[in-house]
């Protein structure tokens, strides 16, 4: 979820990917959210199958069920890719766990 404003926020549904270093999202979520694309860090990352894509990280905070997060996020210029929950800042700081007799996705804030 991000924050539209202040305390409100938009639900989204995310790729949970255990591959992606770093979680990322289209820049148009850049203006849902309230950042100027432009002024985040420039970088780049390669995907699995060794593509170079050009990115700008910002901090942004997020809500994983009654976890809240700070998190780097990476914004791309393409509107064509689906958002990306990756390791960085989350992935690395919660325990998942996820169990075969239905759709049961319980995430706990790790200690």
């Amino acid at each position: 979820m991000f924050p539209w404003h202040a305390e409100v926020f938009e639900l989204v549904d995310v790729v949970v990917d255990s591959g992606a270093v770093i979680s990322m999202f289209p820049k148009s979520v850049c203006d849902l959210i309230g950042l100027n694309f432009e002024e985040g860090k420039g970088a780049s990352v390669r995907t699995a199958t060794g593509e170079e894509i050009r990115i700008r990280t910002h901090r942004v905070k997020m809500r994983i069920g009654d976890c809240g997060l700070d998190v780097t996020a990476a914004f791309l210029e393409s509107e064509n890719i689906p958002y990306v929950l990756g390791r960085l800042d989350i992935l690395d700081k919660v325990e998942m766990r996820l169990e075969r007799d239905g759709i049961r996705f319980l995430i706990q804030q790790s200690h």
